[in-house]
């Protein structure tokens, strides 16, 4: 396992998630309308000390192409990695 994803309905709860962690001493990492596989999300990442990535998004809207039309081919096989757990 490389990611666990928390899929909320909020963006209050992204945003208390990651003061929380912040909080907390971790570093987060606040996105707002990134493209990842096929949706547009608002999300709050950071990383469990064992290097898992550990995200709470909200789906903003669906994306006809995989993160977007607008992801390079070279692109492709690093954003794919926040997919991977969602793939299986």
């Amino acid at each position: 396992m490389n990611h666990v994803g928390v899929d909320v309905f909020d963006d209050a709860i992204v945003d208390a998630t990651a003061e929380r962690q912040s909080q907390a001493g971790l570093q987060v990492d606040l996105q707002e309308n990134e493209g990842c596989c096929f949706a547009r999300q608002n999300e709050a990442v950071t990383y469990a000390p064992d290097g898992t990535m550990w995200e709470w998004y909200r789906k903003v809207y669906d994306l006809d192409d995989f993160a977007g039309s607008e992801v390079a081919v070279d692109q492709r096989k690093e954003a794919s990695a926040c997919c991977t757990a969602n793939s299986s």
